[in-house]
């Protein structure tokens, strides 16, 4: 009977596919390449010895846009854009991880996990959409993925620059015609096994490793149509790198000779190179006994931009490496070796814990009430500049139950728990400091500030030491003194209101921000402190007659990792300047918030986007939600730009009015790219 139980028992796990093959590895001096099929587990043992256990659980590839049905043979007329997904079990908790090709967010932060650096590169079902025309790109199984110690750099020699990186660099506008990222959908239908980036002919090349050889694999010289040049790299410990650059002008070096380190061996972007002039980057790897893989070349690219950060000696936000926590214990975090920046003053430091938890010390500790995996932010402020990292933590163990404050505003995204899914595109992360409330106030106006109000709960109250101590507010002034009041109503024995009036007749009323922080205090709580950050903007109001905010400017702000950046080059993808915003379809409660800091007065709002009217996207839109925030409140009204782009005329006052897309409810895909307000009337 027990031999009968369990065949059914491990036949059942071959059916779920959670039984698979387990292979173990170890953190080497390179990237470790790594195709798995679902169930199958990996043992990587980082350089601390501790192992970290991943199994793959589910691969989903999904077509968010594109102008043909697919799979199909596309024009140069076409386009698409998708996302691949993934689920894995990771120290015993599972996460989804997700990729979105071919957009800004194509450039991505890797995921570091419990020390590692997890690089997910590609699926194998992608292959029931589209083609390989473009090179062997994706994996015989059902997942690739490259991995690193997240301490370590992804070869032992410093990568130095491949090619010129202007200011702004990675930019998938300048891949070819906005498309031709790694797996990135050349006339929407075919994978691209490599990364284009366009730059003018005869720009120079340099070696960005030492290679044991070089040569041409296709030249005009031998009748082919391009001039394909290829360079190895044998590493000591018996992984090889392959190394490639296409559309090459000139070759300055002897062919089958090492290359040194920085050596100009280049002039290229002008042999067959279409409609813009580029050069299409490769990156193979070859671990001893294994096939050559193609992966992202990004993850070159990501390094030399790392590099260039280390050297540059600007702002950055490190976190050390940290070891999976358990529910109800003590864990401490660590940003004390971030790089200060060129001012050389110590910055803010303001850490999210995943679950809504904040600080702003250097190193604080944190308690986890819940088992799952958490996204750790540190971001940084030196006074001019904001940097942010991310790293996920696994928590383990039973449900606490421990008394804990709570802190949220009602349509304050600061307030939101970031996605355990979502991570930053390189260089273009939304900056959101949690826990914050914003005033913003015309510098001459004398009126008093409109309150705000927050919800201050307690989560297992029942389990205080005594109820006799009431909780306690003290506001701490980075900016000014004793402006900041607070009104406490209790709403019932777990919750209460807290409304904030900043005194605005206590502060000088230049251009500029007055910061103070909110701390909550109940020493019985595991969390005390909290913190809400009030800052108090005095700005000079818009007195334009037309005021247009574009999805790039600062004042609009998203939800991150959801809204996809394009900067599609045919003939009927232009933009109001020179990108616009897709939803991706990922969640439900994603936003794009335009703040236009309005003087007082009524306007016309209007979407604004030449898109609209483009058929190919026009029969794919079906309409969605506008939020606007107006004198009379916030009212929800329902456009289809392909129809009508007129959403209205509201008075607004001045300072924190907004207008808002919502992702909650549309039907369709969502463009957005530009709003426009029309003074109508000033008060």
């Amino acid at each position: 009977m027990k031999v009968i139980i369990t065949i059914i028992f491990i036949t059942t796990l071959l059916f779920q596919g959670l039984l698979g093959k387990s292979k173990d590895l170890k953190t080497k001096s390179t990237l470790t390449v790594i195709e798995i099929n679902k169930g199958d587990e990996i043992n990587y043992e980082l350089k601390n010895g501790r192992i970290v256990k991943i199994i793959l659980k589910e691969c989903r590839s999904e077509i968010i846009f594109s102008t043909v049905d697919l799979p199909s043979k596309g024009t140069s007329n076409d386009a698409s854009v998708y996302k691949m997904e993934c689920t894995v079990n990771i120290d015993g908790q599972d996460m989804e991880m997700v990729r979105y090709v071919p957009v800004q967010e194509s450039f991505y932060e890797p995921y570091v996990v419990n020390g590692l650096r997890i690089w997910f590169d590609a699926l194998g079902n992608l292959s029931e959409f589209y083609n390989e025309n473009h090179g062997e790109c994706l994996p015989v199984k059902d997942a690739r993925f490259a991995l690193q110690d997240a301490t370590l750099p992804i070869c032992p020699e410093k990568i130095t620059d491949w090619c010129p990186m202007p200011a702004g660099f990675p930019d998938v506008g300048k891949c070819y015609r906005g498309e031709d990222t790694w797996l990135g959908t050349y006339f929407g239908t075919d994978l691209h096994g490599g990364m284009d980036v366009d730059m003018p002919s005869n720009t120079p090349l340099w070696s960005p490793i030492s290679f044991d050889n070089n040569y041409y694999f296709n030249s005009l010289k031998a009748g082919h149509n391009n001039n394909r040049w290829r360079a190895l790299k044998h590493w000591k410990n018996g992984d090889t790198w392959i190394l490639q650059t296409h559309h090459l002008n000139e070759l300055l070096i002897p062919e089958f000779q090492p290359i040194n380190k920085g050596e100009k061996y280049a002039y290229t972007a002008g042999i067959h190179t279409g409609y813009h002039p580029h050069t299409h980057f490769v990156f193979k790897v070859k671990q001893q006994d294994d096939e050559e893989v193609l992966i992202d070349p990004w993850i070159i690219f990501w390094q030399i931009l790392e590099n260039r950060k280390a050297a540059s000696k600007e702002l950055k936000a490190v976190i050390n490496q940290f070891e999976p926590g358990k529910t109800g214990s003590t864990i401490q975090f660590d940003g004390t070796n971030s790089q200060l920046g060129l001012s050389g003053t110590i910055p803010y430091h303001y850490w999210s814990f995943g679950e809504g938890g904040f600080s702003t010390m250097p190193n604080p500790v944190h308690i986890y009430q819940k088992p799952g995996i958490y996204p750790v932010t540190l971001t940084l402020f030196d006074g001019e500049n904001y940097v942010t990292t991310t790293q996920h933590i696994t928590i383990n163990g039973e449900v606490a139950s421990l008394p804990e404050l709570k802190v949220n505003q009602g349509n304050n995204p600061s307030f939101d728990s970031r996605n355990v899914w979502e991570m930053d595109s390189y260089g273009h992360g939304n900056i959101l400091i949690p826990n914050t409330i914003h005033f913003s106030v015309p510098q001459l106006k004398d009126d008093t500030i409109k309150s705000q109000a927050i919800i201050l709960n307690y989560l297992n109250k029942k389990y205080l030491i005594s109820n006799k101590y009431p909780v306690r507010l003290e506001p701490v002034y980075k900016h000014g003194n004793n402006w900041l009041k607070v009104k406490k109503t209790e709403i019932n024995d777990t919750t209460s209101l807290l409304e904030i009036i900043p005194d605005i007749n206590k502060m000088n009323k230049h251009e500029g921000e007055f910061v103070a922080y909110l701390v909550i205090n109940d020493d019985r709580c595991i969390n005390s402190p909290v913190m809400v950050r009030v800052i108090v903007d005095f700005i000079k109001a818009n007195d334009e007659k037309t005021i247009i905010i574009d999805n790039q400017d600062v004042n609009c702000i998203k939800s991150n990792y959801y809204w996809l950046t394009n900067k599609l080059d045919l003939p009927w993808t232009k933009a109001y300047r020179e990108s616009f915003l897709l939803s991706s379809g990922k969640s439900e409660n994603d936003y794009i918030r335009f703040l236009p800091k309005l003087k007082e007065g009524r306007y016309k709002v209007s979407l604004m986007s030449p898109l609209y009217q483009q058929e190919l996207l026009a029969k794919q839109i079906k309409g969605f939600y506008v939020n606007v925030n107006s004198k009379e409140g916030i009212k929800s009204i329902w456009i289809n730009p392909s129809a009508s782009v007129n959403i209205g005329e509201f008075d607004f006052l001045p300072g924190n009015s907004y207008v808002e897309i919502c992702s909650k409810n549309a039907k369709g895909i969502i463009i957005v790219d530009a709003i426009v307000f029309e003074k109508t009337k000033e008060k």
